[in-house]
């Protein structure tokens, strides 16, 4: 696998236009909204440096696919963290960010009851 560097011009053209660009920790993100979750988004930490406009170097960062509840703040799909990599930055890069992206935005309708809940339990 061979390490390429991704601009952000390049990440808004793979997503499309149902995402917006955010920023995070001098991080660019792309979210879109999860239509079947009202509050919820699928959140993606592109790797790219706010202020140069591209990836940052080999082995500082991944690309990251998460869905986040803006109503409570928390994170509520992480599949990181239930044994799936980060998205290396290689050729496959924009393949495998938006299989990652659909697999969480999925997985956000099926989990609607337990964010609902989690939200009333939230003060």
């Amino acid at each position: 696998m061979v390490f390429i560097t991704i601009t952000e011009d390049e990440f808004a053209s793979t997503l499309g236009t149902n995402f917006t660009r955010t920023v995070s920790s001098n991080e660019v993100c792309f979210e879109c909204p999860v239509s079947s979750v009202g509050g919820v988004v699928v959140r993606i930490y592109s790797s790219i440096a706010a202020t140069k406009g591209q990836s940052r170097g080999k082995g500082k960062d991944a690309i990251r696919v998460l869905a986040i509840d803006t109503v409570t703040d928390r994170c509520v799909v992480n599949p990181h963290k239930k044994g799936k990599s980060h998205i290396k930055r290689t050729n496959s890069w924009a393949k495998n960010t938006l299989d990652m992206a659909r697999e969480v935005y999925k997985t956000v309708a099926q989990r609607k009851t337990w964010i609902e809940s989690i939200r009333k339990d939230t003060p």
